[in-house]
């Protein structure tokens, strides 16, 4: 069954469009990777999708019933946001940081019930990380921090995960650990839209595959299709020699 689709959609910011005629589909219990330049349009179509941005033209919709008519709260109960780890200004607990994550079935005089903390608390044990509920965020290491952004979407039980660049400023051994858990989630009927520079996890993670570039616009397909030499050495502006030779590099046993 289709979760998300868009039709002739537009996206782009004050009025100047970055990419149209966008016919984007993702099914249930499946894993998309966006990939593109820096400039490309990423941000902007993911927000575009959480309804954050309009679309400039055409329409999204979600379960066949359009974006525009569901209120912010209820967008919430089906699609999460997972950004890149970042430093909170406040010393929360990695509790509550999860807990944050339930605040679309809270109204806004209402504190987190008993069952919202058990939500919360088995979202961290489905990570592996329980261990680190009574830490403050803000001291964890990038991994960690991941690890926990994640906790806080699944805690919201929605049926879609939508990361951008989920490993962007993690070391080796942490996006190796976020990508096995971003598989995992996989296997709990979730969907999952995630940006990358890396065709590298692209492949590792998804079937489906979406190229977003200013010359070639959008394009969706199998990742056998679409992660070519050809495709990548035009998005990221360099020699198919070049690309390939990076891309076989490998350490010696």
């Amino acid at each position: 069954m289709t979760l998300l689709e868009t039709q002739n959609l537009a996206i782009g910011y004050q009025g100047k469009t970055l990419i149209s005629d966008i016919h984007f589909t993702l099914a249930e219990n499946q894993i998309c990777c966006l990939l593109g330049a820096n400039g490309a349009g990423k941000s902007t179509f993911l927000k575009t999708l959480l309804g954050l941005q309009p679309p400039l033209a055409g329409n999204i919709y979600w379960r066949g019933k359009a974006l525009s008519h569901y209120c912010a709260t209820e967008l919430a109960r089906h699609m999460a946001y997972v950004p890149q780890a970042h430093q909170h200004l406040f010393p929360f607990s990695v509790q509550d940081v999860v807990l944050m994550g339930r605040s679309a079935f809270l109204k806004w005089y209402q504190t987190p019930k008993k069952i919202d903390l058990e939500v919360a608390l088995n979202a961290l044990k489905e990570l592996e990380i329980e261990y680190l509920a009574e830490r403050y965020y803000h001291q964890l290491s990038g991994g960690e921090k991941q690890l926990v952004l994640i906790a806080r979407a699944i805690a919201q039980q929605a049926k879609l995960l939508i990361m951008d660049e989920p490993t962007s400023s993690l070391d080796f051994g942490n996006q190796i650990r976020v990508l096995e858990k971003i598989k995992q989630l996989q296997k709990q009927q979730i969907a999952l839209i995630i940006t990358t520079h890396n065709p590298q996890q692209a492949a590792y993670l998804a079937e489906n595959v979406v190229v977003l570039d200013k010359t070639l616009g959008f394009r969706q397909g199998p990742k056998e299709e679409l992660l070519t030499l050809k495709n990548l050495a035009k998005i990221y502006r360099i020699s198919p020699d070049l690309l390939h030779r990076h891309l076989n590099h490998r350490p010696k046993q």
